[in-house]
């Protein structure tokens, strides 16, 4: 491999991948549990909500 300059023209440099953010807001977890297919998958998101700790007070939709 060395002494080959032109295989580094066809390398691509390898993307960091961005960190998740740390919590939802309230509008992105209503969006998200709106956005499952059926009421059982909207019950199942809300749990999973509210058991990652949710906010005392935040009205699960």
């Amino acid at each position: 491999m060395l002494g080959h300059a032109e295989l580094l023209v066809k390398v691509q440099p390898v993307h960091q991948p961005r960190p998740l953010p740390v919590m939802l807001s309230c509008d992105e977890v209503a969006r998200l549990i709106a956005s499952a297919p059926n009421p059982k998958y909207q019950a199942a998101l809300s749990v999973a909500y509210v058991v990652c700790g949710s906010p005392a007070g935040v009205e699960q939709t």
